[in-house]
């Protein structure tokens, strides 16, 4: 199943960064509104000057930073690259130490500080007038599972999207996060969206893109009826690293996915232990129940 389109119905971009994926989506989609969130002013600006530019009218920039808590935060800002490692956390060194890849990135640092504006999704989406919400891309990092549960009432809403998250909490680039793989497919599941697909975002699997959308739509009819395919911004996540004729990393490819697998295991033994108290109480309580209606019985037989 796919939807009919609504004039009302928009796509949203959390950490839009140069616009590789906002402003291709505009031009690809003239009726379709487009919502492009980027906190940092320097690119912000550059965003709307490019939809200037390139006379797209359907391409809208706000300057605000999604997060779980409204008001100013710090946003820490690295000049590295396209800036697409500055985030509202900071980096975390014992990972940026530990990892045999991250170590070899000169873009994991900030050269500046800044403060901006931040909202839960939910108080965002409050200030728009909408249908429904088309696709979410969303790359903010370290934080991602943490915007898309603060979309609160509007997230049956989303039909569709993609977002970032580590393996594990200790393979993220990011101090205090709580996003990763299996709470991000845990979410999911149980708010009515199926896996598309799952792709990792780096040589050694440090970080995985999940593809998403509800259990009643088609993943591939809203992917080509929005032409989202044959777009960089967009098949760079979906094939990023692959294929390859060399594994790179191997052993802490192994390592992650072991550690995530090892996370989920865990996770069903602690579900597997409460559901069996569930029913030991259960039992004891029908045991019970008998006892006493057999007592009743023979109390009133004498």
């Amino acid at each position: 199943m796919v939807r009919v389109f609504n004039v009302s119905d928009i796509i949203l971009d959390l950490g839009a960064n140069v616009g590789g994926f906002s402003l291709e989506v505009a031009k690809r989609n003239p009726n379709i509104i487009i919502h492009a969130i980027e906190p940092y002013p320097k690119l912000a600006n550059t965003l709307i000057q490019k939809a200037k530019d390139e006379c797209i009218d359907n391409h809208i920039v706000h300057q605000v930073a999604i997060s779980d808590e409204e008001g100013e935060h710090t946003f820490n800002v690295s000049s590295e690259s396209d800036g697409g490692t500055s985030s509202l956390l900071d980096f975390s060194k014992e990972h940026l130490q530990q990892d045999e890849y991250w170590a070899t990135r000169i873009d994991l640092k900030y050269s500046e500080k800044i403060k901006v504006k931040t909202m839960p999704l939910e108080r965002f989406l409050d200030g728009l007038v909408f249908d429904r919400i088309l696709f979410i891309k969303i790359d903010i990092q370290g934080l991602d599972l943490t915007a898309l549960k603060s979309a609160g009432k509007y997230l049956d809403r989303i039909d569709a999207g993609m977002l970032e998250v580590p393996a594990t909490k200790d393979c993220s680039l990011y101090a205090k996060t709580d996003d990763e793989l299996y709470s991000a497919l845990k979410f999911l599941n149980e708010n009515g969206f199926k896996i598309h697909k799952i792709k990792p975002n780096d040589p050694a699997s440090n970080e995985f893109n999940v593809f998403f959308c509800r259990n009643e739509l088609s993943y591939e009819l809203l992917e080509r009826n929005l032409s989202l395919r044959e777009m960089h911004y967009y098949d760079g996540k979906h094939y990023w690293h692959f294929p390859s004729f060399r594994q790179e990393y191997p052993e802490e490819h192994i390592m992650h996915l072991t550690n995530a697998l090892a996370e989920a295991h865990e996770e069903s033994n602690k579900l597997k232990m409460k559901n069996n108290e569930y029913l030991d109480v259960n039992i004891i309580l029908i045991k019970k129940s008998i006892f006493y209606k057999v007592f009743k019985l023979f109390k009133k037989s004498n």
